[in-house]
């Protein structure tokens, strides 16, 4: 898989964005509505973000129903998966956060 380094940097460089992905990294796969929640960013904005990950070929989708779940690509290269991991060790108390807010949401 080729993967466009200043797509995938420029996706990297927006704080919500990087937020969006760690959530993918740690909870594998997600839906809009979940990822909307756990970020508490407007769904729009989400699902935009989403549309640019899906371009640069950071995230695949999987469609059940109506519902449309995100995930990693696991063809990425290692050097970018590398990254994503670094980005979710570089903030652990935000992670922490967002991963707690969709299991409160999930579980109400």
């Amino acid at each position: 898989m080729t993967l466009n380094d200043d797509a995938f940097f420029h996706i990297l460089a927006e704080p919500i964005r990087r937020r969006i992905l760690v959530l993918l990294l740690d909870l594998d796969e997600l839906t809009v509505t979940q990822i909307h929640q756990a970020v508490e960013e407007p769904q729009p904005k989400v699902s935009r973000y989403l549309g640019m990950m899906r371009e640069c070929k950071i995230v695949n989708t999987r469609q059940e129903g109506l519902h449309v779940f995100y995930r990693i690509n696991e063809q990425m290269p290692i050097w970018a998966a590398q990254v994503l991991r670094k980005a979710a060790l570089a903030n652990e108390q935000r992670r922490a956060e967002d991963v707690a807010r969709l299991q409160n949401r999930l579980n109400a």
